[in-house]
């Protein structure tokens, strides 16, 4: 399946509350935004048509379509769509990261992963996404219109996904999430700590994807 079909799959499917599909969003945005801040949660955010940026203290994330944006950790970011209009739309999806089914993923790879940097990688990146990514994208979207398969073929799409992510560029930074000592995880955790609990989150209406 190609980039096309994922946009038409968001484009159909951009207006619905619930996909069927736990833990993945959708997003259509027809105008520029104004940028504003947000706490970013644990994600994986690919872009499939028009821009956004991300700014993390001083430094910016331009993010265009073909790529994926990791967030590893709870951080205080501030996001506005670039590029977006009534006649091309911003389009993309996102697909929560939960630690428990990195660690399992983990488990399972053993050696089979390269190591984790000295230091630790940021806790944003943005990577080209690989024909085999997005091609695993559209699969598990093109559930939403088959709901009966979504219970049994999601969780194995997402796992799909999450291994091609770990065994690329960006492992080593989804990586932390599954271990519960890497530094990503204190992080985390500080700022959970210290924002509070009605701030804005990294949702579906904001820069999640």
């Amino acid at each position: 399946m190609s980039i096309e079909e994922i946009r038409r799959l968001i484009t159909t499917h951009a207006h619905k509350e619930d996909l069927g599909l736990p833990g993945v969003r959708i997003n259509r945005i027809t105008d520029p935004t104004q940028p504003t801040p947000s706490i970013a949660e644990p994600i994986l955010a690919f872009s499939m048509q028009g821009a956004k940026r991300i700014a993390l203290a001083d430094r910016v994330y331009d993010q265009v379509p073909g790529t994926f944006m990791t967030v590893a950790v709870d951080l205080p970011i501030t996001g506005h769509y670039v590029r977006a209009s009534r006649a091309e739309p911003y389009l993309g999806f996102a697909l929560e990261l939960r630690s428990s089914s990195i660690a399992e993923l983990l488990v399972e790879a053993a050696s089979g992963l390269p190591g984790i940097l000295k230091p630790p990688p940021p806790g944003i990146s943005i990577n080209p996404a690989t024909p085999e990514m997005l091609d695993a994208v559209a699969r598990l979207l093109a559930l939403i219109e088959r709901p009966v398969d979504a219970p049994v073929l999601a969780p194995l799409l997402e796992r799909e996904i999450l291994w091609r992510v770990l065994s690329g560029p960006a492992g080593p930074t989804v990586r932390q999430i599954g271990l519960s000592d890497s530094s990503l995880t204190y992080i985390g955790r500080a700022i959970r700590h210290l924002v509070p609990t009605h701030s804005n989150r990294y949702r579906s209406r904001n820069w999640h994807s």
